[in-house]
């Protein structure tokens, strides 16, 4: 999938997103095991930075991240990110300005509606309920 594009419609999805949600894939190494779907369990790390400063890192903070895929009120890039990723793989993903208004100005680091790019590596994909 490297330089592929994906771009989630929320229409029909748990994932509720206000416009089209845009993630183009720039570099990916793949994983093995269970690919994340939608309603799955997704366990990460993530570097995310805006104009080359890290502005988010999980595993400096020494912790990881944990989401239901598509569940309302997940960052939507988020979970349209990790489609598909298995344990141990990896992406390096810009998500389009457009996509990251859930994120825009988290603690005041943040203009409103930037391009971001976000290392992800995921550490678990387990069933949702």
């Amino acid at each position: 999938m490297d330089g592929g594009l994906l771009i989630g419609l929320a229409l029909g999805r748990p994932l509720s997103a206000p416009q089209p949600v845009v993630v183009q894939v720039l570099r990916e190494q793949k994983g093995a095991g269970r690919a994340a779907k939608f309603g799955d369990v997704v366990t990460l790390q993530m570097v995310a930075k805006y104009d080359g400063t890290v502005v988010y890192d999980t595993e400096k903070l020494g912790m990881s991240y944990t989401f239901v895929v598509g569940k309302p009120g997940t960052v939507p890039f988020l979970s349209y990110a990790v489609l598909q990723m298995k344990p141990g793989g990896e992406r390096l993903v810009l998500v389009d300005k457009k996509s990251t208004g859930g994120v825009a100005g988290v603690k005041g680091l943040l203009p409103a509606g930037v391009p971001l790019t976000v290392d992800l590596k995921v550490l678990a994909v387990k069933p949702g309920e």
